[in-house]
């Protein structure tokens, strides 16, 4: 189909993630750029997440980009599908999907990794699609093991036993089909090579993305910054609900990081992991007003926006602002807004409270730390 502008696509964008969907755009919008002109039909698919979440996502997809429909597939929806795949091979069940999407077919089609249950179902769904890797976070490539915690030794034995016990009533499944591009802004931060053709997009794209969701948030949503008191930003993790650790440890190891690193006279601000849940984050609020004079939360609706939205403006304002990042996030507060602060929670602590996990979880802070001090500010 002709029009003035070139050819008709229909680009599948699919994501897990509030920070995720911007990413997914902006590396849709440069792809584009490399392509002969074309007039897009947009269908957006979010998985992954709780309702309240997705309602999250969509709004905010719906702010910067225009869609022809948006579904979040459940997780009893994925269930359903990956079951049916098993069964019958790629099939009926197929044409089930991509109905629920909105089309039947795509041009291109932009999932994150090329492993988890929704990656891959949409990977075989739409099989004829130009696939497009985009990474977690801003642009990060790292495979499967990287941030899945490590097993205890009963578990082991347990998911071994239970998988030679039904290896007989098993069906063939068949492996991802190959992603035929990938664009990721930091693709060997992690000392992995991406298994698919790749290059770095253009950051600016990534930065014009944030901004236009920065300005289109809702009243009431942005962080304000105190005017006249230096002020602490702390972006936890969930690795108690990952199985790095039990909640309570993970709790009693923020405590003693943030007394460790943050003087008390600054004011808290507190950005919980999207996932965490509220009676989490009630025990940690009742915990750290005992330590600290001045603590808020970035709770509620605006948890599951992307602090680097949040806080755009703040933070393009406040360059003294202290930071403490126990996720990848602290990696685009300091590419974006030259905010370079502390990362994890060191060895002392690691060693005390994730003790099945922190070698790696070790490594993973010091790869963080290594890469915020590896590049020149984007802005």
């Amino acid at each position: 189909m002709s029009n003035a502008i070139g050819l008709e696509r229909v680009r599948v964008i699919a994501c897990q993630g509030s920070l995720q969907l911007l990413t997914a755009i902006s590396v849709a919008r440069y792809h584009a750029t490399l392509q002969p002109p074309a007039r897009y039909r947009n269908f957006l698919v979010i998985y992954d997440v709780v309702p309240e979440f997705a309602t999250v996502i969509q709004a905010l997809a719906q702010s910067i980009e225009s869609w022809e429909q948006i579904v979040h597939l459940q997780q009893h929806e994925l269930q359903t599908f990956a079951a049916q795949r098993a069964a019958h091979g790629d099939g009926v069940w197929g044409d089930e999907l991509t109905a629920r999407v909105g089309t039947a077919t795509s041009d291109e089609l932009y999932v994150a990794r090329d492993w988890q249950p929704g990656n891959v179902l949409l990977l075989h769904g739409y099989r004829t699609a130009t696939k497009i890797a985009y990474g977690d976070g801003i642009g990060f490539f790292f495979g499967a093991q990287r941030f899945q915690a490590p097993e205890s030794f009963g578990r082991r034995v347990r998911s071994r036993f239970k998988a030679l016990r039904g290896a007989r009533k098993r069906k063939l499944i068949l492996p991802s089909p190959t992603f035929d591009r990938g664009y990721f802004l930091l693709p060997d931060v992690f000392g992995e090579t991406p298994t698919m053709p790749y290059v770095r997009p253009d950051p600016t794209f990534l930065q014009g993305v944030l901004r236009e969701a920065a300005a289109t948030l809702p009243p009431g949503l942005a962080v304000v910054l105190p005017p006249n008191r230096p002020t602490a930003l702390v972006l936890l993790g969930n690795f108690g609900q990952a199985g790095w650790t039990s909640s309570n440890a993970e709790r009693t190891a923020y405590l003693e990081a943030i007394r460790k690193t943050i003087p008390s006279t600054h004011h808290l601000l507190i950005k919980p992991h999207p996932r965490t849940t509220s009676e989490e984050l009630r025990v940690l609020r009742h915990e750290l007003t005992r330590l600290f004079p001045s603590v808020s939360f970035i709770d509620g609706q605006r948890s599951h926006y992307p602090v680097e939205v949040l806080l755009h403006d703040g933070a393009m304002q406040r360059s003294d602002l202290l930071t403490l990042g126990f996720t990848t996030a602290c990696v685009s507060l300091a590419l974006f807004f030259n905010l370079r602060g502390h990362v994890g929670f060191g060895e002392g602590l690691l060693r005390r409270y994730f003790p099945r996990s922190w070698r790696l979880m070790l490594e993973n802070e010091q790869i963080l730390e290594r890469a915020i001090t590896s590049f020149q500010p984007a802005v």
